[in-house]
């Protein structure tokens, strides 16, 4: 059997389950012996490890990391498909607003504005918003500060 993205993909998945629950999803203390794990157990639940991961997201990585390559996304078209599906979680997408005023980083509120905006179709979103798309453009490259209107109905197209 010839290897392929899905090779890659399974990868990918196990390396993100390692970034968001700061652990290998199979260990022991030797090869052979997360080898055997991997064959024998079930997908470890990344929530049992950051019970913040959301359910969207447990079973985006359990496809990715599913033990039969037929099961997992077949291309990464697919793979994108997806995570943009996550991405667009209104939840998701609340809480890490709200994290970014308790932590004070406008920076990263940006880059959260920026990144969902950018799934969304920017010019479909600054009209639903009711701002101009240099406005939207200026606020989310630094060029000017919003005003607190113009940020407000961002964050509001944003989670309505």
């Amino acid at each position: 059997e010839s290897l392929d993205c899905r090779a890659d993909i399974y990868a990918l998945g196990a390396t993100l389950y390692h970034i968001l629950t700061e652990t290998v999803p199979y260990d022991a203390p030797n090869t052979i012996g997360i080898l055997a794990k991997l064959i024998s157990e079930p997908f470890p639940d990344p929530r049992k490890r950051n019970p913040e991961i959301s359910d969207e997201c447990t079973a985006f990585l359990e496809k990715m990391m599913s033990k039969e390559a037929e099961t997992r996304q077949q291309n990464w078209e697919i793979v994108i498909k997806d995570i943009n599906k996550i991405l667009k979680d209104k939840k998701l997408l609340i809480l890490a607003l709200l994290q970014c005023f308790e932590d004070n980083d406008p920076e990263a509120l940006i880059e959260i504005l920026d990144g969902y905006i950018t799934i969304c179709n920017k010019s479909e979103f600054a009209e639903k918003a009711n701002i101009s798309r240099s406005t939207l453009y200026d606020m989310l490259h630094g060029r000017k500060n919003p005003t607190l209107r113009v940020f407000t109905q961002c964050v509001h197209e944003l989670v309505s």
